[in-house]
């Protein structure tokens, strides 16, 4: 029983670390994509996929040193 407890706390920990490591890449996402497409004039397909490929990149990082360590 004491087992599982732990297991299913340590599955907590890590959905939540998860989570967050999400939420902060749709937020890069979305500030990048602002920033590229307002201030520095790029055409918003191009700023979609720039802004895509450095959230995706911050997430994998994240998860990597961060959340499945």
């Amino acid at each position: 029983m004491n087992y599982l407890n732990i297991k299913y706390r340590l599955f907590f920990k890590e959905f939540c670390k998860y989570t967050l490591v999400g939420s902060s890449g749709t937020i890069i996402n979305l500030i990048i994509f602002f920033y590229l497409t307002e201030y520095f004039r790029i055409y918003y397909v191009v700023s979609a996929i720039y802004s895509f490929i450095l959230a995706n990149l911050n997430i994998f990082i994240l998860n990597k040193i961060w959340t499945f360590k």
